[in-house]
């Protein structure tokens, strides 16, 4: 898995993003254009995404 925060590097569009906590995940299931997350996870969710981001419960 890549992570942009410790390998470094560039970001390379369209992206697409998960969280992972311990061996549970939640993944984007569509590519976006922009890194703007917050742009569609408001608090109430936007443009079909599920309002913020958080963790999957173990």
């Amino acid at each position: 898995m890549y992570d942009i925060f410790k390998d470094g590097g560039s970001v390379m569009f369209p992206i697409t993003a998960r969280v992972v906590q311990g061996d549970q995940e939640r993944k984007m299931l569509s590519p976006q254009a922009t890194g703007d997350c917050n742009s569609c996870h408001a608090q109430t969710g936007t443009l079909g995404a599920p309002g913020r981001i958080v963790a999957p419960i173990l």
